[in-house]
């Protein structure tokens, strides 16, 4: 019994994945890869590497330009400075722009033990976050409401039909549900406890009848003597029934037909009703609960790494583009003529942002 339902079960399951209908299939926006701003990000990416170092030695250089002050004297220090201070104008901005940033993004998440000092942003509401996180997930993603629209809307049923349908109308699957219930019938009949069933069943029935007419008065009165024989081979003969199942399965035959008009005529209510089960199975187990307890398993690095895994070049845009502003902006300042250039990029800037933001808001 285990075994046919296993293989009957596993070619249901392959006839769903090779008998695919029109499922439904969501409109999802085009993936950008290949837009103009990714493009230009990937490109000041290149300058992580060198704005890093640029940092590190504008911090040596802090030092050693404190120790020449005090050890040089003030003509070669002014000769030295009048070299440097230009570069350091420029250079201290991008570093200082490149580094606060680093920081910021490297604030977030470390140091991940709590100390007296500071803790990572993230570790320190790490309860909070899972919380919120399980539950936008599950309000947003996989709500009981949205399984259940989106079930209605798929081709989930039309597959299940056909798929049905299929297994239904196969000739082996039909010969072995015999056997199945061939089998099952004759270990029934067969059990000593269904045999005494019955032959107690007939015992009470002979013993509790009465004759309707002077014809059945001698029936009844003698039924102490024919009435023992009578249960006894009532239960004998259970045995044979399995073999007298013939009849009943041509009308199981005929059932098995009639299957696919009768699934066909009720594929809407089947439909609905499937749709509202798996609604209340999503209900029963408590998916907030669910993604709550795997985020808490979850170490800091591993949670680190859920929140950033995929956004590893955005951080690193985000620290390449405040080294880009900081010199810019020093740029601007040491060379006046670039101030009206650097104002005229930011208006337009804006302008770019505001249309932007204008049409995908009518959307």
């Amino acid at each position: 019994m285990i075994n046919f339902i296993q293989k009957w079960l596993k070619i249901l399951i392959n006839e769903l994945k090779i008998n695919p209908s029109q499922s439904f299939s969501p409109k999802l926006p085009n993936p950008s890869k290949d837009s103009f701003s990714l493009r230009i990000a990937r490109l000041l990416n290149l300058l992580n590497a060198p704005l890093f170092f640029m940092g590190i030695i504008f911090g040596f250089w802090l030092i050693i330009d404190f120790f020449l002050k005090i050890y040089l004297n003030p003509l070669a220090y002014q000769q030295i400075s009048s070299i440097s201070n230009p570069l350091i104008n420029i250079i201290g901005p991008a570093a200082v722009g490149y580094g606060t940033n680093w920081l910021a993004i490297k604030m977030l998440f470390y140091p991940r033990s709590r100390n007296a000092v500071w803790q990572g942003l993230i570790p320190a509401r790490r309860d909070e976050l899972v919380t919120i996180l399980s539950a936008g997930i599950s309000q947003t993603l996989i709500s009981p409401e949205i399984v259940y629209r989106y079930l209605k809307q798929s081709s989930l049923v039309a597959k299940l039909t056909s798929a049905t349908i299929n297994v239904s109308s196969n000739s082996d699957f039909r010969n072995e549900l015999k056997i199945i219930l061939r089998a099952l019938m004759a270990q029934l009949v067969t059990a000593p406890a269904t045999q005494k069933a019955v032959y107690e069943i007939t015992g009470k029935a002979i013993s509790t009848w009465r004759a309707e007419n002077l014809l059945e008065m001698p029936i009844e009165l003698t039924k102490h003597i024919w009435g023992p024989r009578v249960q006894q081979k009532i239960a004998e003969s259970l045995p044979v029934l399995p073999e007298a199942l013939n009849e009943s399965f041509r009308e199981l035959d005929a059932w098995l037909d009639r299957l696919p008009d009768l699934i066909t005529q009720k594929q809407l209510a089947f439909e609905k009703i499937l749709a509202l089960i798996s609604k209340e199975a999503v209900r029963l187990l408590d998916v907030p609960k669910i993604i709550q307890q795997q985020l808490q398993f979850m170490d800091e690095a591993e949670l680190e790494n859920l929140l950033t895994g995929n956004v590893s070049a955005e951080l690193v845009f985000i620290q390449t583009s405040g080294g880009i502003f900081g010199l810019a902006i020093a740029l601007a300042i040491y060379y006046p003529f670039l101030r009206l250039l650097l104002l005229g990029l930011i208006i337009g800037l804006y302008f770019v942002y505001q249309k932007t933001k204008s049409s995908v808001s009518k959307k």
